[in-house]
């Protein structure tokens, strides 16, 4: 969200020592993060208001002219200008050499240099509204067509030289806040409630949103009924009618909307915008002649009833759904936006004017089920207490009689069936004073709960606090949260440092954590992959990927959008999705995740309650990327053998060929056991996984454990320790032709069978080329040879060595290639 420095101070006498850099720090320090401060004016640097004294032909080209500019300077500027509609006695923006433009509207900003153009020296560039960024306030009708600067200002409050940002309303600052610190304070999504925390910080003047209501008494009623009282609590509808919906909004409005970068589109739609910015209350204008029985309903929708929106889409309604509707059809998604059959237009004669409260949560769960987010979903989804909704009336009614003062409201309804309760909150100076640490007096609390609009009743050091409105909605609910109001007015920098108590004990031994912790180091250390964490939530694109269907897995009750409604049953697609993003810096790399799936099937909760809860299994995966399927491959094959020596467990092995995994090829899916049952298995991404996935040119290899399977299995103790050996060890190096299908881990396991010299059997290379005949492969052995007790002799070494080669012939059909 975007505040305008010079609109709060429309509100709040802002001390002149506090810059726009102070105030964003001193808002950030006690209410909500701003991100930074852009000076809109810095963008109009060296950009003047000029005054066309007079025009004449270009010597050189016919659609070219001279202007004669009076910029304030001592002499007039002779520029040379395009413009269509350029003429003697125009106010122009006039920009000088140095200036930051788009040059006849297109590409990047430039700074303007000096130039001669068809021989003549042109000092300055006489602009059109697109070459500075201005096309919203002025829309050219035309081609080459300049800025008219009379247009939307009158030529009395107009001088030669008077910086344009400044004519424009523009030399203004805006503070650009973060949204997500403001989802707890509805009452700051406008420049009033801003206003109202920065009067209370300064302890300065705030002044009303409103000087005087607007008179409304000799109004008829309009028919106003509220079916579903539990989703809308209060619902005010005007009709106005006198008004000329085809004129535009006064220039000092349209800027301070383009301010905060929306577009000026006619009067009515403007002052619902500029109402929503001030006070934080959105706003919707009917065109009454379109409502059938000039009435308004505000009721669920009907499961299956179709709306066409403002944004010309179609929806498909639900009963969960709130509409504003006529005597037959719905006219409006209730806090969300308008609909088009009844929006308001050039001909529209008599206009009836909303102001609502809803339900937020009813909100939400409707904007985030259709994908719709508009300015008005984000405020109301927040919870806006029902008093703003009066006020934003009489503020919009007021407005609208100083710019057509003909207009009437001839029917007015203030239908208010769910009155807000009145929050009160008690609360101890002790309670306050040990919460913050800071040793408040009485008077201190009050004055400070004051400014902020508390009405406090302060009695022997006990507070009884009436909330106001905009703070009722759910912020301010119990003592903790008049602690947080007293201590961050008074500033949490100013708050003295008290050391907490802290008692060492003895750690809790918890070794399934442990474990996780111990293969986590291991593939991010060891194995040199690196770590990600995907949300629970996965996009329907990553499952079909995987070659999981949607439908299988469970689903979100609001999820975060249409596509991403399905908890993972697996951390693959999400694994394989995450390495088609990476492809696009790295060609080979290596990411694990550990994490928990959920799985399409309900348990008993440990809760007080015993409800039943989806089953939540902890999943280990890792996704290898590399140029060739066999890098990839051999590395995540590593990586996993590895891990699976290192983890504490007895009968955890990699198995034999499996069934392959929906996301995998056949020939390399290997399962990984535990105690003869799978848990895992290891694959190449199959072709069609990562034509799915967008995977081009490289290949995946993917291996997932169910380590929720070894969580209750006895650990083993797997550190073990041997003296270093007293004689020499004798390393053999060998390689023999295998059949293409033959495992290293059975070469491994018949190379040490019954061979008490060979003390280990370490894999060197495995080569493929002209030299090999098709179907086979030469695999580099090495035998690590030692006898506790004394020095190998080369007899033995020999008759090992032999012995090892002659049972690999046999068993395993190995010819023997080199020595």
């Amino acid at each position: 969200m975007k505040i305008s420095f010079n609109w709060l101070k429309d509100y709040v006498s802002i001390p002149g020592t506090v810059s726009p850099q102070k105030l964003a720090e001193d808002i950030t320090m006690s209410t909500v993060e701003v991100e930074d401060v852009e000076d809109i004016g810095a963008r109009f640097d060296k950009m003047l208001v000029g005054y066309v004294e007079s025009v004449s032909k270009h010597p050189n080209a016919d659609r070219l002219k001279i202007a004669s500019v009076d910029t304030g300077a001592s002499e007039k500027a002779e520029i040379v200008c395009g413009g269509i509609n350029l003429r003697e006695g125009m106010w122009v923006a006039v920009a000088e050499v140095g200036a930051m433009l788009k040059v006849h509207g297109q590409g990047e900003l430039v700074a303007l240099k000096p130039a001669k153009i068809r021989g003549v020296v042109s000092n300055g560039m006489i602009c059109a509204s697109e070459e500075i960024g201005l096309e919203d306030l002025f829309p050219a009708s035309q081609e080459a067509e300049i800025i008219d600067l009379e247009s939307a200002i009158t030529a009395d409050s107009l001088r030669p030289g008077m910086p344009l940002a400044t004519a424009l309303g523009l030399d203004d600052y805006l503070l650009v806040i973060d949204n997500k610190s403001l989802t707890n304070r509805p009452d700051l999504w406008g420049h009033y409630g801003m206003a109202r925390e920065v009067s209370a910080l300064y302890a300065t003047e705030l002044r009303p949103a409103l000087e005087k209501s607007f008179n409304i008494e000799s109004a008829a009623d309009f028919p106003v009924t509220i079916e579903n009282t539990a989703r809308s609590f209060r619902y005010i509808g005007a009709l106005i009618e006198g008004s000329n919906p085809a004129e535009s909004s006064p220039f000092w409005m349209q800027a301070r909307l383009w301010l905060l970068e929306q577009r000026p589109i006619s009067l009515l739609v403007d002052l619902t915008n500029y109402v929503l910015f001030s006070i934080g209350q959105p706003m919707h204008v009917f065109d009454c002649d379109k409502l059938k029985g000039e009435c308004i309903k505000v009721r669920s929708a009907s499961a299956g009833e179709k709306i066409k929106l403002l944004d010309d889409q179609v929806y498909e309604l639900g009963s969960d759904d709130l509409v504003i509707a006529d005597s037959s059809n719905p006219v409006a998604l209730a806090g969300i936006m308008g609909g088009a059959e009844t929006a308001v237009t050039g001909s529209t004669r008599r206009v009836l004017l909303e102001s609502a409260s809803f339900e937020p949560i009813g909100i939400r769960r409707s904007a985030a089920r259709l994908g719709l987010r508009s300015e008005s979903s984000v405020r109301f989804e927040k919870g806006i207490d029902s008093a703003r909704a009066e006020l934003a009336t009489h503020l919009f009614l007021s407005l609208l009689k100083e710019i057509q003062p003909e207009i009437k409201v001839t029917a007015f309804n203030d239908c208010y069936p769910v009155k807000a309760e009145e929050v009160r909150v008690s609360v101890t100076r002790d309670f306050i004073v040990s919460r913050s640490g800071h040793d408040f007096t009485t008077d201190e609390i009050k004055e400070k709960l004051s400014l902020l609009g508390f009405s406090v009743n302060a009695e022997n050091d006990h507070f009884d606090i009436v909330v106001p409105s905009w703070r009722a909605t759910g912020d301010i609910s119990i003592p903790e949260d008049i602690v947080e109001e007293v201590a961050r007015l008074y500033g949490y920098e100013n708050l003295e440092f008290v050391p907490p108590p802290v008692r060492l004990t003895e750690a809790v031994y918890q070794p399934w954590q442990l474990i996780q912790l111990k293969a986590r180091r291991y593939l991010a250390y060891s194995a040199g992959l690196h770590e990600v964490n995907n949300y629970p939530w996965v996009e329907e694109s990553d499952l079909k990927a995987a070659g999981i269907d949607p439908e299988s897995c469970l689903k979100l009750h609001a999820p975060p959008s249409k596509t991403s409604a399905s908890l993972r049953p697996s951390l693959v697609p999400a694994l394989i999705s995450a390495a088609q993003r990476n492809l696009r810096y790295f060609k080979e790399f290596g990411l694990f995740e550990l994490g928990e799936v959920f799985l399409n099937a309900l348990e008993e909760s440990k809760t007080p309650a015993g409800e039943k809860l989806p089953l939540q299994h902890r999943h280990l995966a890792c996704v290898c990327v590399a140029q060739d399927s066999r890098t990839a491959y051999l590395r995540a094959r590593g990586a996993l053998e590895g891990l699976l020596e290192i983890l504490p467990y007895k009968d955890l092995k990699i198995g034999s060929t499996c069934e392959r995994p929906t996301w995998g090829v056949s020939d390399t899916s290997f399962s990984v056991d535990f105690k003869g049952k799978q848990i895992g298995v290891i694959a190449l991404a199959s072709d069609l996984s990562l034509r799915r996935a967008g995977i081009e040119g490289a290949s995946v290899a993917l291996f997932e454990l169910k380590l929720e399977a070894l969580k209750d299995a006895g650990v083993v103790d797997i550190v073990t320790y041997s003296p270093l050996p007293r004689f020499p060890v004798v390393e053999f190096d060998f390689a023999m032709l295998f059949d293409i299908k033959t495992r290293w881990e059975d070469i491994k396991n018949v190379a040490a069978r019954n061979q008490k010299l060979v003390q280990d059997v370490q894999f060197v290379d495995e080569y493929r080329g002209k030299q090999v005949p098709e179907g086979k492969k030469s695999i580099a052995v090495r035998l690590i040879l030692a006898n506790p007790n004394k020095t190998l002799t080369s007899s033995e070494i020999q008759k090992t060595s032999e012995r090892v080669i002659k049972t690999l012939e046999k068993e395993l059909s190995g010819q023997m290639r080199s020595v």
